[in-house]
């Protein structure tokens, strides 16, 4: 999985920047850049799992209103109904990159396709829904240029989450397989948290725009998130939706080490009023990580890792 080899390579540098100052990757011993991907997640990722940071429980977004947009505005809630059962199809690509600290590595896993289901478990009087869901198929996915096995999957995982009727996911909680070989779940479950977007209390047309504003935790980093939307299309029962989210963080690790965060993810999504899931969604991502070690200058001292990432979502 990608969590675990994230933090893996925090490991990994915590190694490669403390020996800085006598050797670098290139003259150790065995091991290649080549073998970063099996070897490395594989190997050292349950290493570093004291990495992660005690962070604190998530708070609910505050969203405000920039402008309501053209006549005629109706106020958007999501209806969801008990029983219902609804699938997700998704494919997820990647490409990765290590540069510093000794390192100059750049990878394209295989990429990869997901069926996930969804069952409305309850819908509370104010309109909140109790919701169950299941990983149930991981495959891979054609991928011309890529050099190395996909490191994301999540088969047969189980999750369950709160969603409001104004599109507001809370408590999203992703538990592995027991026969899973990686554990961490958190790229999957940073895309299902935008299955749905939060919409503002005000009516609103064509044209408006919103910010939601989140501190959550993003990889193990705590990160302040704004998400901006505006609303493209309004239909009887269908909005389309574009959204840019940009978010950042920071935290120590161990070792007298710095970790920062940066996320930059833009979306064109169409939903429906009645359903979980978006109807469409093309998501492209990148996420910067750097790892800087007090007292190495240069080069030696700081390692960015780099992720692009595109995803589409369709719902059945």
């Amino acid at each position: 999985m990608l969590g675990g080899m994230r933090y893996a390579i925090v490991l990994l540098v915590s190694i490669t920047l403390g020996c800085s100052k006598q050797t670098s990757p290139s003259e150790g011993e065995t091991e290649t850049k080549g073998d970063t991907e099996s070897s490395v997640s594989a190997d050292l990722a349950p290493k570093a799992a004291p990495e992660r940071a005690e962070l604190p429980p998530v708070q609910p977004p505050t969203v405000a209103l920039i402008g309501a947009g053209k006549p005629p505005l109706r106020k958007i809630r999501w209806e969801f109904k008990e029983g219902t059962k609804e699938v997700l199809k998704t494919t997820i690509k990647q490409t990765f990159s290590m540069r510093g600290g000794g390192w100059d590595n750049q990878s394209v896993p295989t990429g990869i396709a997901q069926t996930i289901d969804f069952t409305t478990n309850s819908v509370s009087p104010d309109g909140s829904a109790e919701v169950a869901l299941l990983i149930r198929e991981v495959a891979e996915v054609q991928t011309p240029d890529a050099d190395s096995a996909a490191i994301i999957g999540g088969k047969d995982a189980t999750g369950t989450y709160k969603v409001s009727s104004a599109g507001v996911i809370q408590d999203l909680k992703l538990v592995a397989s027991p026969d899973a070989k990686y554990k961490a779940l958190d790229v999957i479950e940073s895309l299902l948290r935008l299955t749905l977007l939060p919409v503002p209390e005000e009516p609103i047309g064509v044209g408006a725009k919103w910010t939601v504003t989140q501190t959550l935790n993003q990889f193990g980093t705590p990160a302040n998130e704004v998400m901006t939307v505006e609303l493209v299309e309004l239909h009887d029962s269908e909005l389309v939706v574009r959204v840019g989210i940009q978010s950042k963080g920071s935290r120590p690790a161990a070792a007298e080490k710095t970790v920062s965060l940066a996320t930059d993810t833009q979306i064109l999504a169409k939903l429906r009023r009645n359903k979980l899931l978006p109807v469409s969604s093309e998501l492209e991502n990148q996420t910067v990580e750097v790892v800087k070690a007090a007292g190495v200058d240069g080069p030696m001292g700081k390692l960015t890792v780099r992720t692009r990432r595109t995803v589409t979502m369709r719902s059945q």
